[in-house]
């Protein structure tokens, strides 16, 4: 759903073209090292884990009334590439809620 937000602003307002799913950190890690000038094409959206993790900290947090600091939110994923996303700056694991074991 929001990566079809995204698009519809960038039809309507002339962002680049192709929008590339951000929803493999493996795809964002290949594009950044070998693909740069498709960066600006990726999706700006967290992947679905991290978008989960923000959403366990921020609105289930308000709705059941515990402080976000007293929850851990753990993702099992079978790609590999989440711990590479989970470690990235932009994604701090208090700011995502999520954090990932090795």
């Amino acid at each position: 759903m929001e990566e079809g937000h995204e698009l519809l602003e960038r039809l309507d307002k002339g962002g680049p073209l192709p929008l590339i799913s951000s929803c493999s950190p493996g795809w964002i890690k290949l594009c950044e090292h070998f693909y740069p000038e498709y960066i600006d094409n990726i999706s700006t959206c967290k992947s679905p884990m991290e978008m989960f993790g923000a959403l366990a900290k921020t609105y289930y947090a308000e709705q059941q009334g515990i402080d976000p600091k007293d929850m851990v939110v753990v993702g099992v994923m079978p790609c590999t590439a989440k711990k590479f996303e989970a470690a990235r700056p932009e994604m701090e694991p208090m700011v995502s809620g999520m954090w990932i074991m090795s």
